[in-house]
């Protein structure tokens, strides 16, 4: 896939570089998303919770 967009002009850079960065960043808006849909997000049988429930707060300054 990468070939074709390379042939078609498109510039593809690779994140590996930044790769901790990035799966932080996904990871907090995967819990932004999960908060503001009310959607649980930890895991109880991992974690040892008692169950699961819905992480975070909403920050208004």
């Amino acid at each position: 896939i990468m070939n074709l967009f390379k042939k078609a002009g498109y510039t593809i850079r690779n994140i590996s570089e930044n790769e901790a960065d990035f799966k932080e960043a996904v990871f907090f808006a995967r819990l932004a998303f999960n908060f503001i849909s009310s959607k649980t997000s930890n895991l109880a049988s991992v974690t040892g919770a008692l169950s699961e429930t819905v992480l975070g707060i909403l920050a208004v300054p």
